[in-house]
């Protein structure tokens, strides 16, 4: 019989009411209609077979010997039936549970009639899986069945035919080398339980609106749980075969494995996540030097709010015109040369300010560049620093030399006097001598600690700082209060420090019977004021308050003021003399430094 199995026929042989009953309702649950031909004896098989078109047989009549068998499995395989199960009633035929024949077909021996039922139910299926396959391809008519199994076996790509119960009816060897398992074990299983469950509902959901609504297939791509537990990416791309009525009867699944393409795209992923979450510019651009890609980072060193705004434009926006002449000139060959760059450039941001910055190219295949760019702002605001503080400790050791000098003389001359007379107030003018010159070491060493770069930061609560050092500065005649404050990045104990010399200096100069701390909020950042009601500060000391030495009391060094400014300006921060009558110090804490 050439062709495609175009009988629903199932020849059952026997008397057995229950595997009947049971046959029937399996075939009544499948999408396809079957009809069973009743035959009490096995004799008549070969004119049977003749007569008619079946798709399978079924016989719960005891077989006496093995060669009726292999005659019985002869004569079902030139009539390609597909699946046959037979009892047989001797011991000497040796039993098994599923024979896979030359011609494609399947059997079934059973020596127990314990097991027949069990053994019925698999034959039916396999029947059942046999005509919905075959009649899933759309194959011109006259096509023999070898064409069809080698269309189905030798495919690339995985194929599986799946019923309206989500059971396997059948899958191809490349679908069972995707997920691991063997033709008989998925055919034991549903599609569910090898799909991964956070890829169910979407698949249920393509799958019910595409029933429902007369579509014909869709596309998406999932998981598979393979028999190891591994997940394997495929692009799945889902059919569904109808009746005459359009009456969805089972799907067919073509499954190309797409996993090496998804782990290359999830690298690139994680790549750009990563360049997006930097604190580095990094941006792409073209063989016309246009940018493709930026990160955030990118566009905000730049002051653009947003990535999109830079896009397609030339690097020529960012760059004043002496400096695009200077990468024309010497950067853009070198690059060209080399295949890479990397030194220190001048950009210019949205709103014209320029700002110093290093720069990273990478030459690409295609032409284009690999651009990172880093603002160098505070590295340069740093390196300033430091060496303004070179020259100011410079200046410092030279006028503490020459101070010290002096009063190393004055020393001398009074316990010279001292040694002559045994006058005691030279003694004590000595005594005193030295322990100023005691006091100006220490706040010689704390003025060049206060000069130092800041580098234990942390977030501090500015309020529960000043409070610390409230109830350890001040006398308990001083009423203190202060608003609620806010926590900032900075070094604590040099905080601790600022606060405790302003206080000092409030309290030793103004006699003050009130101080309060309070706060006031601007675009940029935070206005922190210290006010007291003690005496007023003379107009003409406003200029010279944060001075190296500069006091009004001869026994003070003047140096508490002058070690404050040092730590906030340390900090990036500024310090003011806002009033003079109420004094009020503020401190103005950029927003970039405010937690």
């Amino acid at each position: 019989m050439e062709g495609m199995l175009l009988g629903r026929k199932i020849l059952y042989i026997g008397e057995n009411h229950t595997v009947r009953s049971t046959v029937d309702n399996r075939l009544r649950k499948s999408p396809v209609d079957f009809e069973i031909v009743q035959s009490s004896t096995i004799e008549n098989l070969d004119s049977l077979l003749e007569d008619e078109e079946f798709v399978g047989v079924i016989t719960d009549v005891p077989v006496s010997n093995t060669s009726l068998v292999e005659s019985i499995c002869e004569l079902c395989n030139e009539c390609e039936v597909c699946a046959i199960l037979i009892v047989v009633a001797e011991d000497n035929v040796e039993e098994n549970e599923l024979i896979p024949v030359t011609q494609g077909n399947s059997i079934f021996i059973v020596t127990d009639q314990a097991k027949f039922l069990k053994a019925a139910i698999k034959a039916t299926d396999i029947i059942i899986g046999e005509v919905m396959r075959e009649e899933s391809l759309a194959l011109p008519t006259g096509w023999p069945r070898q064409h069809f199994r080698s269309i189905f076996e030798n495919a690339r790509v995985g194929i599986d035919l799946v019923g309206l119960d989500d059971r396997i009816i059948d899958a191809n060897p490349e679908f069972q080398k995707m997920v691991g398992y063997s033709e008989k074990e998925l055919k034991d299983m549903t599609i569910t339980e090898i799909t991964h469950p956070e890829d169910l509902e979407k698949d249920y959901e393509l799958l019910n609106k595409m029933l429902s609504e007369d579509e014909n297939r869709y596309q998406m791509e999932k998981r598979y749980i393979t028999k190891s537990g591994d997940l394997v990416w495929a692009n799945i791309t889902v059919t569904v075969v109808r009746d005459d009525n359009g009456n969805p009867l089972w799907t067919i699944g073509i499954a190309q494995d797409i996993t090496k393409q998804k782990k290359a795209q999830q690298e690139l992923e994680r790549a750009f996540k990563a360049m997006d979450s930097s604190i580095d510019g990094i941006a792409i651009l073209n063989e016309n030097r246009e940018y493709t890609y930026l990160n955030d980072a990118h566009a905000d060193i730049y002051g653009y709010s947003r990535a999109e705004d830079l896009l397609g434009l030339s690097w020529k926006v960012l760059y004043d015109p002496e400096e695009r002449d200077r990468f024309q000139q010497e950067i853009m060959p070198y690059l060209d040369e080399n295949g890479h760059w990397k030194g220190v450039a001048v950009g210019r941001k949205k709103n014209g300010e320029k700002f110093p910055q290093e720069v990273s190219l990478t030459l690409l295949e295609d032409g284009g560049l690999i651009c990172v760019v880093r603002d160098i702002s505070k590295r340069k605001e740093v390196e300033e620093r430091l060496r303004k503080q070179r020259e100011e400790l410079s200046e410092f050791a030279h006028a503490m030399s020459h101070d010290l000098s002096n009063r190393l003389h004055q020393v001398s001359g009074y316990l010279d006097l001292y040694h002559q007379d045994h006058d005691e107030e030279m003694y004590r003018r000595a005594q005193r001598i030295i322990s100023q010159m005691g006091d100006l070491l220490k706040y010689s060493v704390d003025l060049a600690d206060a000069g130092q770069v800041v580098q234990k930061q942390s977030d501090v609560d500015l309020g529960e700082v000043l409070m610390e050092v409230a109830n350890t500065v001040l006398p308990r005649s001083i009423d203190y209060s202060q608003e609620e404050l806010p926590t900032v990045e900075a070094d604590r104990t040099k905080w601790f420090q600022v606060f405790q010399n302003i206080f000092d200096n409030a309290v030793t100069h103004g006699n003050p019977e009130n101080i309060r701390v309070s706060k006031e909020r601007k675009d940029d950042g935070i206005h922190l004021q210290i006010m007291n009601d003690g005496e007023p500060i003379p107009l003409e000391h406003k200029g010279s308050l944060f001075k190296r030495g500069f006091t009004t009391s001869p026994t003070n060094t003047g140096f508490g003021l002058t070690i404050a400014k040092k730590i906030i300006e340390a900090h990036g921060w500024e310090i003011s003399l806002k009033s003079i009558n109420p004094p009020i110090f503020d401190i103005f804490i950029p927003k970039r430094f405010i937690c």
